[in-house]
């Protein structure tokens, strides 16, 4: 396992919901990468759901842009479940990602009900 990689931007590849599985199943066991970048990725509901199932367990990534892929309201659900999992991410990016209201309400509950345990201090959804 790479031990000093710390950051990798991957925006603008077609790596789909595969490529986001994979990457998911990767920052299970993954301590040192911090950054993540996934915006125009191609991605959709159920890479971004494995995506989410990670941030349970990881306890590195600070930062991940997933701007401009079409996860929808499952995933942001999906998302806002996780985030109580987790304490160490600090920005999330979710801007053009096809949220409705609906998801942004769930999202922010989720965030509401685990407000002392995370971490987060920026999120971004703008253009949903």
């Amino acid at each position: 396992a790479n031990s000093s990689l710390t950051e990798i931007r991957l925006c603008y590849n077609k790596i789909g919901d595969e490529g986001a599985t994979a990457i998911g199943v990767a920052l299970e066991t993954n301590s040192t990468l911090t950054k993540l970048g996934l915006s125009y990725c191609q991605i959709e509901r159920s890479g971004c759901v494995r995506l989410c199932h990670s941030l349970s367990v990881n306890s590195s990534l600070t930062e991940i842009c997933l701007a401009n892929n079409k996860i929808g309201d499952t995933a942001a659900t999906t998302m806002g479940t996780a985030l109580k999992e987790n304490s160490t991410l600090a920005t999330l990016d979710l801007a053009c990602c096809g949220i409705s209201g609906n998801g942004c309400a769930a999202l922010f509950n989720s965030l509401c009900r685990a407000a002392r345990t995370i971490s987060l201090s920026e999120l971004s959804l703008s253009h949903n």
